[in-house]
């Protein structure tokens, strides 16, 4: 298993993509990488006016323990569940 990143470099996305590597998810437009669902949902957040932190982080990190093998997650990536 690839190692976390060194503390001072984890930030929301950081650790969603980490947390997130290898996985696919089935779209509309076929398989595709799992970090492209967190990453529009904070592109949405942003072009809505939300500018929070705490907010975008939720937005990279919302699928992190359901759909990873994240202690306690369920690591069912690519059921469309959001």
């Amino acid at each position: 298993m690839e190692p976390l990143p060194a503390r001072d470099a984890i930030t929301p996305e950081v650790l969603a993509r980490w947390a997130h590597r290898g996985q696919r998810r089935d779209t509309p437009a076929g398989p595709g990488d799992y970090i492209d669902h967190p990453r529009r949902v904070v592109e949405l957040l942003v072009a809505g006016g939300v500018a929070g932190p705490e907010v975008l982080a939720a937005g990279w990190l919302h699928d992190t323990v359901e759909d990873t093998s994240w202690p306690g997650g369920q690591a069912r990536a690519g059921q469309g569940e959001c």
